[in-house]
């Protein structure tokens, strides 16, 4: 086929999108939908090529896949080895480990299965995953290992036989594409290649009929047509956001505007002219490598960062990774795809031998986890799940806390999700403390049992908990509720409230915890930031005070309001996890160890420091002053 210059045009209004849309900038919040324009150019072109290849007779599957590696191998092998000096460098234990399975994925071309068993695009933490947008690279690979040879076959029975299956295969697709969101998680239907196979099955459609269609278009048909794809591009990526379904039957507009410029933006048209302008036609030329260099760029800078790096800095970000992209273009990708320098058989293997090598890497990194840069910042994993054995998941102890028997002090159930787990490991480590004021059990609640009293003020039997623990319901005076509340839960807490309330028994709300991004990751940043040393406390508290999670007020605020107004006891987490007149939070204890393993769960640790600075402030005086009155 003809080179074209216009499609590299419209590669780089792909690219700069997605870049722009990774870096945080809210005028493209539709930036992502630069992808599915992607996978519609390659649909296209690779379509062009394999039917000139069999209406010459000379298809052959070697051939093709020696130009897929030839695109696709040199500079995402060297993007990875870059990446893996310095993500293993900078990261932590958890996602280390994170790094290397997403290695062996990409090396297989299954990496969008990958990140869709860890379902996540479009928050905080995935965008620190320097090779989530290797997913596309998968989804193109796992659709080439098919096509051609159904092409081939196909081929036997005519052009028509093969565009009547292309269609039919592409409309299923679609629908099966907007099944998936509805029916699936939206973030694991967003990686699926069943829900993808139509994008690029339109590429394929067009380059069957593009030529046809533009030859009998008048002028004036065809300028209009290429404006009103890019319009539609352009539309996409400023109008869709997150809660855009994609992809769906929304992701038409994008991909049919992809289409129509790829048809109808000829040389000799406006838009064809504009997409053929130097200045989009290089960004084009090196849109592959910058693709490939932007996410890692960008998630070594959030990892780097105690904060979230800003504009400016996402900015000089997104011109690097366009000027790597120039250098691996020119060094890397331009080289590997002159035939004369490097013959198919020395393809093939480097290909074979460089995938091989990526996988080993990681599978080491699986299976010899390395030591982290600090005995602080070891073993996240092995911390949550001390933390959940402490009390709760204690055997020994599971028999005596199915009742509180003879027990002295006011009988407290501690109800909740995983917060509650924290709560009564805070109380009941210090209970020889509270011994005569305070007795503590728990048993499993959830946060959407909260959330029916508000409904239907009954929450029914698997809900009730007078039928899921009858002994202790019976034998507890007060309730204290500990979940990671969101609003709608806070605005049920009244109904809870008065439904237990009626019932006999005090309820007392613990508001939702101080929560951060990731505290391991502040901490890590933080010890980088002073050569891997323990930072000063104060820099530490004040660094958490800044990286809490800014939602978390609010729906405390709402939690503080409900329980005034139901007359209940409410209990401000914040209180004993952070000095709010000094601006900081705790992080470490007075050994210096984590007192987070997450966003904010408690490591054994943070148990105890925690319980001591309840009793210090006396966190739980309210409840009695309550109950006095």
């Amino acid at each position: 086929m003809d080179y074209r210059k216009e499609i590299d045009g419209l590669r780089s209004i792909a690219v700069l999108p997605v870049i722009f849309f990774h870096a945080g900038f809210s005028i493209v919040s539709g930036g992502y939908v630069g992808v599915d324009v992607f996978f519609v150019i390659s649909g296209y072109l690779i379509t062009s090529l394999l039917i000139a290849d069999l209406e010459a007779g000379q298809f052959s599957i070697g051939h093709f896949y020696e130009r897929r590696i030839r695109r696709i191998v040199p500079a995402l092998l060297f993007v990875i080895l870059v990446t893996t000096v310095f993500s293993v460098y900078y990261m932590i234990p958890d996602q280390v480990k994170d790094y290397y399975g997403s290695l062996v994925s990409v090396a297989g071309f299954v990496s969008n299965f990958y990140f869709a068993a860890d379902a996540g695009y479009f928050g905080a933490a995935p965008l620190e995953k320097p090779l989530l947008h290797t997913w596309s690279l998968s989804v193109e690979e796992q659709f080439y290992v098919l096509f051609p040879v159904l092409m081939m076959l196909g081929w036997k029975h005519g052009r028509a036989f093969v565009v009547r299956w292309i269609t039919v295969v592409a409309i299923i697709s679609l629908i099966m594409a907007e099944l998936s969101y509805r029916l699936l998680d939206p973030e694991v239907a967003y990686y699926l290649t069943s829900g993808r196979a139509w994008e690029l099955m339109l590429g394929s459609l067009i380059a069957f009929h593009g030529d046809t269609l533009v030859n009998r278009s008048r002028y004036w048909i065809r300028e209009s047509a290429a404006l009103a794809g890019l319009v539609m591009i352009g539309l996409a990526v400023v109008l869709f956001d997150e809660h855009t379904p994609s992809p769906s039957l929304y992701t038409l507009m994008p991909t049919a505007g992809a289409a129509l410029i790829l048809v109808y933006a000829r040389r000799d048209t406006l838009t064809g002219h504009l997409l053929g302008g130097w200045p989009l036609v290089a960004v084009g030329l090196v849109s592959y490598s910058a693709y490939l260099w932007h996410q890692p760029l960008f998630a070594i800078g959030r990892l780097l960062g105690v904060f979230e790096p800003n504009s400016p800095l996402f900015a000089k970000l997104a011109l690097v990774s366009i000027g790597m992209g120039a250098v691996s273009y020119l060094l890397i990708e331009r080289p590997f795809r002159k035939k004369t320098r490097f013959h198919r058989r020395t393809i093939f293997i480097f290909g074979a031998v460089a995938l091989l090598i990526v996988i080993g890497i990681g599978l080491v990194g699986l299976i010899y986890q390395p030591a982290a840069h600090h005995s602080l910042l070891r073993n996240w994993k092995k911390k949550q799940m001390e933390s959940y054995a402490l009390f709760v998941r204690n055997p020994e102890l599971t028999a005596t806390l199915t009742s509180f028997g003879k027990e002295p002090g006011r009988r407290v159930l501690v109800i909740g999700d995983s917060h509650a787990k924290d709560m009564f490991n805070v109380l009941y480590q210090y209970r020889d403390e509270f011994k005569g004021r305070f007795a503590f059990r728990s048993p499993a609640y959830g946060l959407d049992c909260i959330r029916r009293y508000g409904v239907n003020g009954d929450a029914g039997d698997e809900c009730d908990l007078a039928k899921m623990s009858p002994t202790l319901f019976q034998e507890a005076e007060i309730l204290l509720v500990s979940v990671r509340w969101d609003e709608s839960a806070a605005k049920a807490a009244g109904a809870f409230i008065d439904y237990y309330r009626k019932r006999g028994k005090q309820v007392v709300i613990a508001g939702r915890t101080v929560e951060y991004p990731n505290a391991p990751t502040v901490l890590h940043k933080l010890f980088w930031a002073n050569q891997m040393q323990p930072p000063p406390d104060v820099a530490i508290r004040s660094a958490f005070w800044a990286n809490r999670l800014p939602e978390v007020a609010p729906i405390n605020d709402i939690l503080r309001s409900v329980t005034r107004q139901h007359h209940a006891v409410y209990l401000d987490k914040w209180d004993y996890g952070c000095e709010v007149e000094k601006k900081e939070c705790f992080a470490l204890d007075e050994d210096g160890y984590p007192l987070h393993y997450d966003y904010g769960h408690y490591t054994v640790e943070g148990v105890k420091f925690f319980g001591r600075r309840v009793i210090q402030i006396d966190w739980l005086r309210p409840i009695e002053s309550d109950h006095q009155r």
